[in-house]
């Protein structure tokens, strides 16, 4: 159940930021050329201070996105023809972007258990993912950052 898996996720938090640099590191063993551009303020381990309008991830976000990489990083060791391998994790006006391209040429006539494991992850903490096929094969996905709820503040 969603309940169980919440639960799961915060008591066994997996960190984004070590879960991008491990998956990072096993695609560059494996051949391939890999840049990531991960801006500091879409990982759990900030300032919150600095943060206006949203709040760092929960675990329940943190530990999906990280399984969510895993299962890309996954997919492309198994079906990537091609070198290279780019990750761009930022946030935008309240919205975290996630985007992973590989530069192989991916025909997908069905989707596989891991593609739709990707998708039923984003499905649970509310993001949108988009998957292109082709050269490049690129998987996007959205997550809306909601504001931090004060509760010393009256209901309006």
């Amino acid at each position: 159940s969603i309940r169980r898996q919440r639960q799961m996720c915060i008591r066994d938090r997996l960190s984004l930021r070590e879960e991008i640099a491990k998956n990072m590191a096993k695609l560059s063993e494996q051949g391939f050329d890999v840049m990531s551009d991960v801006v500091s303020d879409a990982v759990s381990d900030v300032d919150e201070s600095r943060f206006t309008h949203r709040t760092p991830l929960t675990p329940l976000q943190e530990t999906q996105l990280s399984l969510i990489i895993k299962e890309a990083t996954t997919n492309i060791l198994r079906h990537s023809k091609g070198n290279q391998v780019t990750l761009t994790l930022q946030c935008t006006n309240d919205i975290l972007n996630l985007v992973i391209a590989d530069n192989g040429n991916s025909r997908c006539k069905t989707e596989g258990n891991g593609v739709q494991g990707i998708r039923e992850r984003a499905e649970l903490i509310n993001a949108t993912v988009e998957f292109e096929w082709g050269s490049p094969t690129v998987l996007t996905l959205q997550l809306p950052l909601l504001a931090k709820h004060n509760s010393s503040e009256p209901s309006a």
